[in-house]
Order: structure tokens, then sequence, then C-alpha cells
């Protein structure tokens, strides 16, 4: 399986919605589960708001885990 690293900023609205960014992290680990891989997620501070650690069985398919 191939791991892949993104550094991740908020959008205007994900800023917003703050408050719901554990709901919405543990949809989007589900969703990478049901797609046959993982996701780790870690909120930061400084010029990136996340960093998400991937890892699927393909550059497909963790490319379109991120969509």
């Amino acid at each position: 399986m191939a791991r892949f690293v993104s550094l991740l900023n908020w959008t205007d609205q994900g800023a917003k919605t703050a408050a719901d960014t554990v709901d919405r992290a543990e949809a989007a680990k589900k969703l990478a589960a049901d797609m046959g891989g993982s996701l780790e997620l870690y909120w930061t501070m400084g010029q990136y708001d996340l960093v998400a650690i991937t890892e699927f069985a393909d550059d497909v398919r963790s490319i379109m885990g991120k969509m």
C-alpha cells in the first residue's frame, strides 16, 4: 500500500464550521476505510491547518479519496 502525506488549509467555509471538524474527520475516515484505505488527521498550528496521512492500494484510489 502506498502512503501519502497532504498539507491542508481550511477554506473560509471550513473555518466557519470548525466546531464540526471532529464529525467531518470521522466521516472522512469511514469513507477512506470503505474505499479500502486509511486516513490519519492531525490538526496543526502555523502555515497549515491539517496534516492528512492516507494509505491506499494505489495512486488512483488515493486521489479519489481526497476529492
